[in-house]
């Protein structure tokens, strides 16, 4: 079987929780990750047994692409596994093959902090990430332009913000039609919020990842937002016409 949607989102949200635990690895590596390996699965049907490798390949070069002390083989696999290491390698060679070496990727979180640069409100940058990375987790925003994800991301935390940040509103729509667009996009990254709130009592995974609690992604703003986000009981917070 080939993967699926939920299997994706396991793997989406084990980058999250890797680069969650290595200080060195940055943002824009967890959306490049990502990235390449969604193009990967859409280039060439993968099979569940061969997903785990290639995420981790995936990985691999995108923190070699954007990280100064990037991750080695031995950081994805354990370092006594020499067939694990040979075998990764092997599947980097491939994600590179298989996208032909265009590795550069615009991703919602370039959009985002340039958005941030205009906020009044210094934390809401923090509102920012968490949303854009929470977008990763679910397929369905693939259908969407990185940065109509970024405006959405925006329009939710400078709903939440603890200043007026209406002047952000100028960047997000600049007509009625990409204004819905927005909000739609919006309205699901609410919706796979409180999804992640339900805390799975079965473990599931692929290849070598196990989980009961797929929140790796939130987990990395947990601190910051002190639960706000996880408090949030309807889509209110939402600004609507009327």
């Amino acid at each position: 079987p080939h993967v699926t949607s939920k299997e994706r989102f396991i793997l989406a949200d084990w980058i999250g929780d890797v680069c969650r635990t290595d200080e060195c690895c940055s943002r824009d590596t967890i959306h490049l990750a990502v990235n390449l390996m969604d193009r990967v699965f859409e280039k060439r049907p993968t099979k569940v047994s061969e997903a785990d490798l290639l995420s981790k390949a995936c990985l691999l070069v995108a923190s070699k692409y954007h990280d100064i002390d990037a991750f080695t083989p031995s950081h994805l696999v354990n370092s006594t596994n020499i067939g694990g290491i040979s075998k990764l390698l092997e599947y980097e060679v491939q994600v590179l093959e298989i996208l032909d070496y265009h590795l550069n990727a615009v991703t919602a979180t370039q959009f985002s902090s340039f958005f941030t640069k205009f906020a009044k409100d210094s934390r809401l940058h923090i509102l920012m990430d968490f949303f854009s990375d929470v977008s990763l987790l679910g397929e369905e925003f693939l259908r969407y332009d990185p940065s109509t994800v970024a405006r959405a991301c925006t329009l939710l935390a400078s709903s939440l913000s603890f200043k007026t940040e209406d002047h952000l509103l100028a960047f997000i729509a600049d007509s009625s039609e990409m204004m819905n667009e927005v909000i739609e996009c919006a309205a699901e990254i609410f919706h796979r919020i409180f999804e992640l709130r339900v805390t799975q009592n079965t473990p599931v995974g692929v290849g070598s990842y196990r989980a009961t609690s797929l929140k790796a992604i939130p987990k990395i703003y947990e601190r910051e937002l002190m639960g706000l986000i996880f408090r949030l009981e309807s889509q209110r917070y939402l600004p609507v016409d009327g």
